[in-house]
């Protein structure tokens, strides 16, 4: 099943891999930092119900980039390759 998929995300063309590669950092960076606020939080004396909500929101973000990204970049790509054969 890994297989299939690197054969798909080969076929892709060069931009959209690259929307897709640099979407999925930006993500992942993102559920970095709601997962570092969560952490602090949890683990200092001062906790805060803010912070808490604020790193929730962030991961909620984080996910929902993701998959914006990657249905975009295969939305891109799909698009591309149907009117570059027209042309």
């Amino acid at each position: 099943m890994l297989n299939k998929f690197k054969c798909r995300f080969k076929e892709l063309s060069d931009i959209a891999s690259r929307i897709i590669i640099y979407g999925m950092r930006i993500s992942c960076l993102l559920m970095l930092v709601g997962l570092v606020l969560y952490l602090l939080n949890n683990h200092t004396q001062n906790s805060s119900m803010y912070v808490l909500l604020l790193s929730e929101y962030i991961s909620e973000a984080a996910v929902s980039i993701a998959a914006i990204i990657i249905i975009g970049g295969l939305m891109f790509d799909y698009c591309f390759k149907k009117y570059k054969s027209e042309q």
